[in-house]
């Protein structure tokens, strides 16, 4: 049965993913924030805590054909695997990071759904990205059936604080270890 909150919960795209998402993503981000909305007002028991206090996940089904980057490394496509120390942004710090060039031979599978991950409007004010919102989409992660973890590098970079472009949320090493043995398994393949 469908439960609907006394106010209707408004949720807006931040400048940080604004500048991380792909053309695809792009093209439709109005689209999948409005469909995070419905299911974060209609359905709010579908909502998962995220990793730290102030996140939440909103899963909704991938109706635009997006295609899932994560690829599982195996012995043949192994070769193609790029690595490089890079930011995410201006002032944050580089890390060391793995990928599948966007030209190489292997490909991600259309994925199953979409996790649009949200921070709090006053978690987003303390990180100095204030928004209008009650909620910030920081990442929109193109899944399979199973959500990938936090990578470990960003669990890193968020216990380094605000001044470095994270949380300042301390690691959680149960979820790092997890977080660990996945992306040992699996890069991205850029778009």
């Amino acid at each position: 049965m469908m439960t609907i909150p006394n106010k209707l919960v408004k949720i807006e795209a931040t400048k940080f993913v604004k500048n991380q998402i792909d053309k695809d993503i792009t093209k439709v981000l109005s689209k999948i924030i409005k469909d995070a909305e419905i299911v974060f007002n209609s359905y709010p028991k579908d909502i998962k805590n995220g990793l730290y206090p102030f996140s939440k996940i909103v899963s909704i089904f991938n109706l635009y054909k997006l295609r899932c980057p994560l690829v599982k490394i195996t012995s043949r496509n192994k070769k193609f695997l790029q690595h490089d120390f890079v930011a995410r942004k201006k002032g944050e710090l580089e890390y060391l990071r793995r990928w599948f060039p966007k030209k190489s031979p292997v490909k991600g599978m259309y994925g199953e759904k979409i996790d649009v991950i949200l921070y709090s409007k006053k978690q987003l004010e303390k990180e100095r990205s204030p928004i209008k919102s009650d909620w910030g989409v920081v990442a929109i992660n193109v899944e399979m059936r199973k959500s990938s973890p936090v990578p470990p590098m960003t669990m890193i970079n968020n216990q380094l604080g605000i001044k470095f472009g994270g949380n300042g949320e301390k690691i959680n090493w149960k979820e790092y270890k997890k977080s660990v043995e996945f992306w040992k398994q699996y890069a991205i393949k850029q778009r």
